[in-house]
């Protein structure tokens, strides 16, 4: 982890699972709760065995207090613009779904899932829970799509497939129930 002058004692949380690349010996988190040390709301690489900061890359500075990036997504492998690419996708509780790429340590993409339309408009942030709290995006080689659930308490869920290499939406469904948990990909 960063020294203790780089971390502030009022943010940093981590409050999800980690993400790791066991060829290239990487640990991927998400270090939560913003303020403004450099390294809330960050994407945070470290050395799986030593515990030595790799990199990170803060992904959105002074985000609003309920924007927190949450959910650590999967690493994947996918092609961009006929390019294979590694990345990482990160969802937050506004409902953001962030993609970087691996090896540059740059954004790829931001894509919202959790917009809705609305005939009058109002101004909300997207509720108490939000866009994405637990439930993090998975990933399917077979489409190439990122499947991205969300909910707010005891409202009625989406779940959104972004184009894993574009971040354009390729379809919602909207669940008759709360998606309060991850999703799964398989193969059939």
């Amino acid at each position: 982890m960063p020294d203790r002058q780089d971390v502030s004692p009022d943010g940093g949380a981590i409050r999800t699972p980690f993400s790791i690349d066991l060829e290239r010996e990487e640990l991927y988190l998400a270090l939560t709760n913003t303020t403004s040390d450099l390294s809330t709301n960050s994407l945070i690489v470290l050395d799986a065995r030593t515990g030595a900061l790799k990199w990170r890359e803060p992904l959105v500075p002074n985000r609003a207090p309920s924007g927190d990036f949450t959910r650590m997504g999967p690493l994947f492998r996918t092609q961009v613009a006929g390019q294979p690419r590694n990345l990482v996708a990160m969802a937050s509780k506004d409902g953001i779904l962030q993609v970087l790429d691996r090896d540059t340590h740059g954004p790829l993409y931001n894509t919202s899932v959790s917009s809705r339309g609305n005939a009058v408009p109002q101004k909300a942030q997207p509720g108490g829970l939000s866009g994405l709290q637990w439930n993090g995006p998975a990933y399917s080689p077979d489409t190439g799509l990122l499947y991205v659930p969300t909910g707010d308490g005891n409202s009625p869920g989406w779940l959104t497939a972004v184009d894993a290499a574009t971040g354009d939406v390729k379809w919602t469904y909207q669940a008759t129930h709360p998606m309060l948990a991850p999703v799964t990909t398989t193969a059939g």
